[in-house]
């Protein structure tokens, strides 16, 4: 891995490359933008370069160690995001403080990355803070979130922040034209793809995440057009494909979000759903007026579940509404 295999974000990787060559380091980073665009490759370089034992160029023992994942001085934590939920304990940043006291192997330090930080509970963001107040010497946090407005303010304001914006329609078709995919199909799943590279090229890669998005918008569809009945399918679905659940929500915001655009603008050229225009249209002729509100409503569920509210509730809740119940 080297930033070269990282598209876009090139002011990021500027800053970057420029502390390691210095070796001039913030004792916590906040990396924030959307899901897959590059935060946690890039975070997993900056770890690397702090803990590299050369002149950063990726060959030296601890980089070798790095690459291999066996670094001891390195840790990666993630909730466990199966069902959708998941989160990371006040135990478990206790525990990482506990070790981030003790000497490095190496000499360099110690470095964690927490992902999807925004998730880390309450009592256990506050425990971090109470180091990251009064820091120690060699022991760094890279902390990575999709959702920023999750992490405490108090937080925020002790890291060096770093902002991952989506990359443009011309950067994806680039880098899946790298990939040696079919230029007509990069061009269309560019389109859906959210400024995410990392989400075209699984679009474009694997078939399953392609049926998994087609099923999705053919079950929508029908509770659009049949009616509130038909929202036991849709949960179905979601309970069936319950390890997709932020991909599916991620549809499920840019379909609520098209029906706005496209009902406030008429210009069906401006919805990034390219390939379901015709039935974008007819839903929006059906659903009229209430196309802002549904959006409104998917941005509330969204908010919901990302602060631990019942999942099951709250989907049927929305699916209803849409169904026109």
């Amino acid at each position: 891995m080297d930033f070269a295999d990282i598209k876009g974000h090139e002011e990021i990787k500027r800053r970057i490359r420029s502390a390691i060559e210095s070796r001039s380091y913030s004792h916590a980073y906040l990396f924030m933008g959307g899901r897959g665009l590059g935060k946690l490759k890039m975070a997993r370089l900056l770890a690397r370069g702090i803990l590299c034992q050369g002149d950063g160029a990726g060959v030296c023992r601890a980089c070798q160690l790095m690459d291999q994942g066996d670094h001891p001085d390195y840790k990666e934590v993630t909730p466990d995001k199966k069902g959708g939920g998941g989160t990371i304990k006040k135990e478990t940043m206790e525990a990482i403080l506990e070790d981030g006291a003790l000497s490095s192997y190496y000499g360099q330090g110690k470095v964690y990355v927490i992902d999807d930080f925004d998730r880390v509970s309450p009592g256990g963001q506050n425990a971090l803070l109470k180091t990251l107040e009064e820091p120690r010497e060699g022991t760094y946090f890279i902390l990575v979130s999709a959702n920023p407005e999750g992490v405490l303010e108090t937080v925020q304001s002790r890291c060096q922040k770093f902002y991952f914006s989506p990359l443009s329609p011309q950067e994806i078709e680039e880098g899946l034209i790298e990939a040696q995919l079919d230029p007509q199909l990069a061009q269309m799943v560019t389109a859906f793809a959210g400024g995410s590279l990392d989400r075209a090229l699984a679009y474009g890669q694997d078939p399953q995440s392609f049926r998994r998005r087609k099923d999705f918008f053919f079950h929508l569809d029908q509770l659009v057009r049949e009616g509130a009945f038909r929202t036991y399918d849709l949960e179905a679905f979601f309970k069936e494909e319950k390890d997709h659940i932020d991909e599916l929500f991620y549809l499920l915001e840019a379909w609520a979000r098209d029906l706005y655009i496209y009902q406030e603008t008429g210009d069906i050229s401006l919805v990034s759903n390219q390939d379901m225009a015709k039935d974008l249209e007819a839903q929006v002729t059906r659903l009229g007026q209430r196309a802002k509100e549904i959006y409104d409503r998917v941005l509330k569920a969204r908010s919901y579940l990302k602060n631990n509210g019942n999942q099951e509730l709250i989907l049927e809740a929305l699916f209803l509404y849409i169904g026109g119940s």
